[in-house]
């Protein structure tokens, strides 16, 4: 019954183990690494209110969606989503209203994605190689960006989702449809 953990939480090249079992943990204050994992199909965190550091989710060939952060708030460091192939869907997170990095990368089959109550992300978002992207998630609270990615994303043709945008520093918009 884990709740509270002061430093990283690791969980790597684990060849069997196809779920998570971290169900009451409410503060990571260090961060939350999930990698290598081929046979984890269901993460989920329905406790988690805040990582005091990052969130890396990487190379989980059985993972089909991101499920179970609907209550984190804050990331204070970079929340990266990646190289996981089976990976569809990141499930709504109405609670995420502040990260420092954003990024969604190397996911051939990932359709869909909102962070509907994110106000700041502080560094950069950026959204590549996912192919079968259509629509960029909803960010109707997001105003400000100081890096704006959107790279190798061959069926993207909406970006309304960040219509609010009225502040960036510098975007970068390559190969996309």
């Amino acid at each position: 019954d884990l709740t509270d953990l002061g430093g990283t939480l690791s969980v790597a090249d684990h060849k069997s183990l196809n779920r998570l079992p971290f169900e009451n943990l409410r503060r990571v204050g260090g961060s939350i690494g999930i990698h290598n994992n081929p046979v984890l199909t269901t993460m989920s965190f329905p406790e988690l209110l805040e990582v005091g550091q990052s969130i890396d989710i990487g190379s989980n060939a059985s993972l089909s969606r991101l499920t179970g952060l609907s209550v984190l708030r804050s990331v204070h460091d970079s929340f990266m989503v990646s190289s996981n192939e089976s990976l569809h869907s990141i499930d709504p997170m109405p609670g995420l209203n502040n990260v420092g990095s954003l990024m969604l990368m190397n996911s051939p089959r990932l359709e869909s994605f909102d962070f509907t109550n994110l106000q700041s992300i502080r560094s950069q978002l950026v959204v590549a190689n996912c192919p079968k992207l259509s629509r960029l998630g909803a960010f109707p609270r997001l105003e400000s960006l100081v890096y704006l990615e959107l790279t190798n994303n061959a069926l993207l043709t909406d970006v309304s989702g960040l219509d609010r945008i009225r502040s960036l520093r510098s975007l970068k918009v390559r190969e996309n449809r």
